[in-house]
């Protein structure tokens, strides 16, 4: 079950994706998603892993060009925005609540090192287990 503010990641990735002129909502628009309020903790996060956040938009640009698509149709989410989802879906089942929250969401998105997300999380020095051990101490 996504909590209501995993439900908005998901919103902001659509946007993200529009934003970029994306045919689809991929993991790098989730990652961008996952930073958009500053109280989550992905946020917080990357700030305490000394993550320069300001160069993550920029990667996500150089990334992927987008085809345009009409902002009135809802984006598709691509095969690895859907298995993020269900990562995090298996990520929160280990909790108490089940319920699936940002955090999970942001783990999820290192679950296949081949995703965009996880390239540019790489690239500015973040890895999973770096990720898995700066959110229990938050």
């Amino acid at each position: 079950m996504f909590t209501e503010p995993s439900r908005r990641v998901m919103f902001y990735a659509q946007e993200e994706a529009r934003n970029c002129e994306a045919s689809c909502v991929a993991s790098e628009h989730i990652l961008l998603g996952c930073l958009v309020e500053e109280d989550w903790k992905p946020p917080k996060l990357l700030e305490q892993l000394n993550c320069p956040i300001e160069q993550i938009r920029p990667a996500v640009k150089k990334l992927r060009v987008g085809l345009a698509h009409p902002s009135h149709i809802p984006l598709a989410h691509s095969p690895e925005s859907k298995a993020i989802s269900e990562a995090a879906f298996e990520l929160a089942k280990g909790t108490p609540s089940g319920a699936i929250l940002p955090e999970h969401i942001f783990l999820a998105l290192f679950s296949d090192e081949d995703y965009g997300a996880a390239k540019i999380l790489a690239d500015l020095g973040v890895t999973r287990d770096a990720a898995e051990a700066g959110l229990k101490s938050l």
